[in-house]
């Protein structure tokens, strides 16, 4: 009797060792976890970080950007308004008879024919402005009554 106690003494003392080994097995893979997830918590919150500084740094560039528009805007538009007023100006002028039409640049002092002050004016709408290549019906009824 008691050999079979002390044999199922050991097989408890073994039952409970290899029980506690796996516990502490268990526990180690719990800690390694947590750590893990620690980690990934960690790496994660800098790449937040990180990402939220880029994000406040373009947001900063977009605002100057677009105040840069907006000043651009505004200069184009005053462009536009002068460009009209003054070729409006001369065109009323040349329909009253003024002299002092649109030179034509090459020094000799003759005047634009009506033809290139079309091509001047869609050179310039084009590529100052971004106009289309024709004049807007108006503008171009208007240069067709005042040149000859």
């Amino acid at each position: 009797m008691e050999a079979k106690r002390k044999e199922q003494k050991l097989k408890y003392e073994k039952e409970h060792e290899e029980a506690e080994r796996g516990r502490q097995e268990q526990q180690k893979r719990e800690e390694e976890w947590v750590r893990k997830v620690d980690e990934e918590r960690k790496t994660h919150a800098q790449a937040v970080g990180q990402w939220a500084k880029k994000a406040d740094v373009l947001k900063s560039e977009l605002a100057v950007s677009r105040k840069q528009v907006e000043r651009q805007q505004k200069e184009l538009s005053g462009s536009r308004q002068k460009e009209e007023a003054l070729l409006s100006e001369w065109l009323k002028g040349l329909g009253e008879g003024k002299e002092g039409g649109l030179m034509d640049g090459d020094g000799d002092g003759e005047e634009m024919k009506k033809e290139e002050i079309n091509q001047w004016y869609h050179l310039h709408g084009s590529l100052a402005n971004q106009r289309p290549q024709r004049f807007s019906q108006p503008m171009g009824e208007l240069l067709m009554e005042l040149l000859p």
